[in-house]
């Protein structure tokens, strides 16, 4: 198997059918991260 064949043939799963947050708190939490982690970088 070529390294190429072995690329192709993984599977990253989308969900693991259980929710990202348990209550509000931790969804809040989820979204800054996740805000923050695209956001632009600024340089001064």
């Amino acid at each position: 198997m070529t390294r190429s064949q072995a690329l192709k043939d993984v599977v990253y799963p989308d969900s693991d059918g259980q929710p990202m947050a348990d209550h509000t708190k931790q969804l809040d939490w989820i979204v800054s991260v996740t805000l923050g982690c695209e956001a632009p970088a600024i340089l001064i």
